[in-house]
């Protein structure tokens, strides 16, 4: 808005904003400016016009435009599933420099003021995350599925060769070290030591068999 000036009938406002319209009627004292996300930094001008001479007063304002940050949430998982007693870990797209962050629900994150918490829930959650940069924010959201957990597998001994349960996939290990190219359903051992069985089912979910 301008101060009213004396004598004027109306007022010719002049926005030099990209991307902002001004709202309603343009030739009052008090005008409403949309300014939209994309929106740069500028000035607005405003003239005041009487019958007898025009410009009786044009002051200007600058105006320095904050765009709202947009937000995409990741995860650190090919999709937006998260096995049973798994946790992964959440982040946002673009990156933003000097950002603040709020995640909801909190209760299942490692931190909910930081961009890339861990999540751990036990039921299937939406999140959602505010993300906040000089006074202006913006919000995400996404929903994941958390998957049951794995059966442990078991291991039977037969002889000279371990054999795992039923499962998608398999890596054998050894002292708690993968074995290499030990990803068959059953291995033959050649040394002594602990032995387990990594299992991976259809939802991708692992799980490790007792020692053996």
């Amino acid at each position: 808005y301008v101060d009213p000036v004396a004598g004027a009938t109306d007022y010719v406002w002049n926005v030099n904003l990209f991307g902002a319209t001004i709202v309603g009627d343009a030739t009052n004292d008090t005008v409403y400016v949309n300014i939209a996300n994309n929106s740069t930094s500028g000035v607005i001008f405003v003239s005041a016009h009487s019958p007898c001479a025009t410009g009786l007063a044009s002051p200007s304002l600058s105006v320095l435009v904050n765009n709202a940050p947009s937000a995409t949430i990741t995860s650190s998982n090919s999709g937006f599933n998260i096995c049973l007693n798994d946790s992964v870990q959440l982040g946002v797209t673009p990156a933003c420099t000097g950002c603040t962050y709020l995640w909801q629900p909190a209760a299942s994150l490692s931190n909910a003021t930081v961009a890339n918490p861990y999540a751990s829930p036990s039921v299937s959650t939406t999140y959602t995350v505010t993300v906040t940069s000089n006074g202006c924010s913006g919000t995400a959201s996404q929903a994941f599925t958390v998957l049951p957990a794995a059966t442990q597998a078991t291991i039977t001994l037969s002889n000279d060769t371990l054999y795992s349960s039923v499962a998608t996939s398999y890596q054998w290990n050894l002292n708690g070290s993968p074995i290499a190219g030990a990803t068959a359903a059953f291995y033959r051992f050649t040394a002594n030591g602990v032995y387990t069985v990594t299992t991976t089912d259809a939802n991708g979910c692992h799980s490790t068999s007792a020692p053996q």
